[in-house]
């Protein structure tokens, strides 16, 4: 009886089957839309690349504790930042190694309407933002206006954020076009992801005081 019913049952299905199946399923689709799917990877890199290093956002300022020039926004960034000054929007005027730039040393020596500060600061940005929010602490400052060049912008805002707890507007720096972003964009890019992806926390403490 047992073997008459075993030998009626239906036969079992072998499990493992599929498998080499569905790898040349999705090796054979690889291969007929891999130029579609490169396109696309590389279009949407692009779409972001231009967002944040060609046309990046920025903020709309009313009024701020201070104005913060950074190191990479040259003669454009100065004359942004007293644009603030002079119409009232920003308290106080801070210029990331001001002294190694001839307009900025002037301001630095005191010819400027409102409180200048012109500290050091490292090369290296995640140790510089670093250092700009070991300042904006020590100031109690709770909104900073950041000049930025435009390939830079993103950049700076991430990672200063990260180390202060106040609220960071973003400007252009004055005179900086998109054209001469767009050829920094893809070195940009690389460590802007880099920042935001493998380096997500402020600098250590220590390494704010060797700046």
């Amino acid at each position: 009886m047992a073997r008459a019913a075993a030998e009626s049952a239906p036969p079992k299905k072998r499990r493992g089957r599929k498998g080499p199946a569905l790898a040349a399923a999705c090796k054979a689709w690889w291969r007929r839309h891999r130029r579609a799917v490169a396109v696309a990877v590389a279009l949407v890199g692009l779409g972001f690349s231009v967002r944040l290093f060609v046309l990046p956002p920025t903020d709309v300022v009313a009024r701020a504790d201070a104005v913060v020039v950074m190191p990479d926004a040259g003669e454009g960034g100065l004359s942004t930042a007293l644009g603030l000054v002079n119409a009232q929007q920003a308290a106080a005027l801070v210029v990331l190694g001001g002294a190694e730039d001839p307009a900025a040393q002037r301001l630095c020596a005191g010819e400027a309407p409102v409180s200048v500060l012109c500290p050091p600061v490292p090369a290296d940005a995640r140790l510089r933002a670093a250092a700009v929010g070991a300042l904006l602490a020590e100031q109690r400052w709770a909104q900073v206006v950041l000049v930025s060049s435009r390939v830079h912008a993103s950049r700076d805002a991430l990672l200063v954020g990260r180390c202060t707890d106040a609220v960071v507007l973003r400007r252009l720096a004055d005179g900086d076009g998109p054209a001469a972003a767009a050829v920094g964009a893809p070195a940009e890019l690389a460590r802007y992801l880099q920042a935001l992806f493998f380096r997500q926390q402020c600098a250590p403490a220590a390494a704010q005081v060797g700046g």
